[in-house]
Parts: structure tokens; C-alpha cells; sequence
């Protein structure tokens, strides 16, 4: 899947309006939870962290935020000189949270989502059949562009087309499961190889996606 950074002109964020009344404030926040509450709001909880030149600035804009209707919560967790960092409880209807749309199709985000001059910016990982599903179910909020896009790694292809073939016809044929319902020999028959070759073929392809799946998660 790519990852795609969007940026989204929120019509009914008060963190995007107040962003513009004071552009020397960045608001970076990380989305905790999400609860669907009846049929037509969404309670969720952010870890916010507000940056911020001067305290006086600051002081005006947490003011205003502070008197925002569907803000339920603020609880502090640690304040400098330039930064306020607090847990943010609010609830809004299902058609003003954008993240809401994200969450429906089941794509979690991969970043802090940062609201800099009127726009949020998030990354999140979407599939291919499902990014223009998504884009006009935000622009229903906002408008949206997208600032960048990543394809997906997977798209460098670590097996050559014989490993990917080996693994998929073993896969197909049940030679993973646990009670095996073929044998080397049969795989191997399928493919007019010799036993050695196929059985060859398929531990490179085993210890290459082993040690992918180390990399990236140990």
C-alpha cells in the first residue's frame, strides 16, 4: 500500500481556524482512542503538544480553544516556556471528524497529525482500490490534497519470480498447514522439477521473507 501524507483544509476544526488567527502556534497531536456514540457522534481522546514563540500568544489561543463547544476535557501533562502538552477529550458528529472516515475503512494512521496555517497533515498507509473512496469521503469536510506519496516497499520485489511461484503453489496446495495435505515430492512433480530444485527454491524464498520480517519488526 502507499503511504500518502494529505494535508486537509478542515472546515469545522477550531485547531484549523486558530491556526490561522495565530500562525506562530503549531498544534501536533496523537489520536489515543475512538468511540462511536449513538448513531451520529464520535468521543475520541488526543495527546496534544502545542508549540508556541511566546507565552502571551499562547494564552489567547488556549483561551479560545478552551471555549470550543465540543471540547469535553483537558487534562495537563506538562508546560514550558514554548510547549503545553495535555490529553484532549472531545466529541463531534460523525460528518464534522474527518479521522472518522479513516477509521470506518479500517486505516490507521502512521504519524502525529500536525495543523500548521489552516491545514491537518497525517500520513496513513491506504490501499490502492480504496484512496479515491477516501478522498471524497474527506473532502465531504475539508478540502484535501495530497503532499506526498510512498509506494509501498513491497514494491521492490525481494523474491525472484520461481521463489514467489514455489511459495504460492505450496500456499495453494496446503503444504503449510498444519496437518500437510502434499508433500516435496508432489510440489515438485507439479512444477516437472527435481525434489532438490523445488525444495531449494522454496527455503530461499523462506529465509529471504524471514529475515525481511526480523528487519522490520525485531
Amino acid at each position: 500500500m502507499p503511504l500518502v501524507t494529505f494535508a486537509v483544509d478542515h472546515f469545522n476544526c477550531i485547531s484549523c481556524k486558530l491556526s490561522r488567527k495565530y500562525p506562530e502556534v503549531i498544534y501536533e497531536g496523537q489520536p489515543l482512542y475512538y468511540e462511536k456514540i449513538g448513531r451520529n457522534k464520535i468521543f475520541s481522546t488526543f495527546r496534544v503538544i502545542i508549540r508556541y514563540p511566546r507565552k502571551d500568544i499562547f494564552k489567547k489561543y488556549f483561551n479560545e480553544l478552551k471555549e470550543y463547544k465540543m471540547v469535553d476535557d483537558i487534562r495537563l501533562l506538562k508546560q514550558t516556556e514554548t510547549t503545553f502538552e495535555y490529553f484532549s477529550d472531545f466529541t463531534s458528529p460523525i460528518k464534522h471528524n474527518i479521522f472518522y472516515t479513516l477509521w470506518k475503512h479500517r486505516i490507521v494512521l502512521n504519524s502525529n497529525v500536525k495543523i500548521v496555517n489552516g491545514e491537518e497533515f497525517f500520513d496513513a498507509e491506504i490501499p490502492e482500490n480504496l484512496l479515491q473512496t477516501i478522498i471524497k469521503d474527506l473532502e465531504k469536510n475539508g478540502k484535501v490534497r495530497i503532499v506526498k506519496r510512498i509506494e509501498d516497499k513491497k514494491d521492490k520485489k525481494i523474491l525472484t519470480e520461481v521463489e514467489l511461484n514455489s511459495l504460492k503453489l505450496a500456499k495453494r496446495f496446503g503444504y503449510y498447514r498444519e496437518k500437510r495435505n502434499i508433500t516435496l515430492d508432489e510440489l515438485a512433480e507439479k512444477c516437472n522439477i527435481s525434489r532438490t530444485g523445488f525444495r531449494n527454491n522454496l527455503r530461499r524464498a523462506e529465509r529471504k521473507l524471514f529475515s525481511k520480517i526480523i528487519d522490520d519488526y525485531v
